[in-house]
């Protein structure tokens, strides 16, 4: 595997391979008990936020937007996981409204995605053992303050500015 700062780890449940060069499957054991196949546009997303890791993550701070780039980390069970400080506003804003939303760009501006959902502070302990296991460096940059935050997904889409090129869009059941 190339450097951290490269190459983020794609943890995909359910599913027998990776789906791209840079992508490594764990057990489905990362995704606790129940866990089914993603579904093929999660997996399609997760592919593009690994060759575009910068993320934009949207909260709301009471009635105002708060944008900000985080570092794409993870998929699991089909749920973009995001690790940061219970001290943060980022993470207080979560707590507080879990309604968010992530876009993402290619390098070239020719595509794009967005991922609403509602964020959940992750309490299964084989799930955060396991990401800490795959992705110590959180765990060692937070410490005790540590709170992994699965995204479900709301709804979700893949776009292209190409001229001719549908979007790809789903809306799940919340």
């Amino acid at each position: 595997m190339k450097t951290w700062g490269m190459i983020f780890l794609l943890l995909v449940c359910g599913v027998g391979a990776a789906h791209s060069e840079t992508a490594r499957v764990l057990p489905t054991s990362i995704c606790g008990d129940g866990a089914q196949a993603l579904d093929p546009l999660l997996i399609e997303l997760a592919d593009f936020f690994e060759h575009n890791p910068v993320i934009y993550l949207a909260t709301m701070d009471g009635t105002r937007p708060c944008v900000r780039p985080v570092r794409y980390s993870a998929m699991i069970g089909g749920k973009i996981a995001i690790a940061t400080s219970v001290k943060k506003g980022m993470s207080r804003q979560m707590a507080a409204n879990p309604n968010v939303e992530i876009s993402v760009a290619s390098a070239d501006g020719k595509h794009y995605a967005r991922y609403a959902g509602r964020a959940v502070a992750c309490k299964d302990a084989k799930i955060l053992a396991d990401f800490d296991s795959a992705q110590p460096k959180f765990k060692k940059m937070f410490g005790a303050d540590f709170v992994l935050y699965l995204i479900e997904p709301v709804n979700v889409g893949l776009f292209s500015n190409t001229k001719g090129v549908e979007p790809k869009t789903k809306k799940f059941a919340n």
